[in-house]
């Protein structure tokens, strides 16, 4: 999920960011109930580092588990704005949790499928 973009004049959250905060997707499920279908996410909420600004070495966000409360959430799939590319700090091992990720935001998905897909 990402939040929406900042009135003119506003000043922007999270800098390279875009006002957007990027969550970590876990579950895609759908609820029926009176209303009919609705999609949902688990998700865990992210944090991001030193106010959105990229660093200086790879010139991505670092983002970091939230902190508060569980740090998990369920959302509606209409409040999803876009894809992020969480790249792990460290590598995934059974003994390992992530805590914290670059947000990758110098690749699309025609790049990734041409790098990843070539036929």
């Amino acid at each position: 999920m990402q939040t929406s973009r900042p009135r003119e004049g506003q000043e922007l959250a999270y800098k390279a960011l875009w006002g957007r905060v990027p969550y970590r997707l876990l579950k895609l499920f759908n609820l029926e109930g009176l209303g009919g279908l609705v999609w949902c996410a688990f998700v865990q909420t992210t944090i991001p580092s030193v106010g959105g600004m990229p660093e200086r070495a790879s010139g991505m966000v670092r983002v970091t588990e939230a902190t508060k409360g569980s740090g998990y959430v369920v959302i509606s799939g209409e409040n999803i704005s876009g894809t992020a590319h969480l790249i792990p700090e460290e590598p995934s091992t059974t003994e390992t949790i992530r805590k914290a990720w670059i947000v990758n935001s110098h690749i699309d998905l025609t790049t990734w499928n041409e790098v990843y897909y070539m036929t």
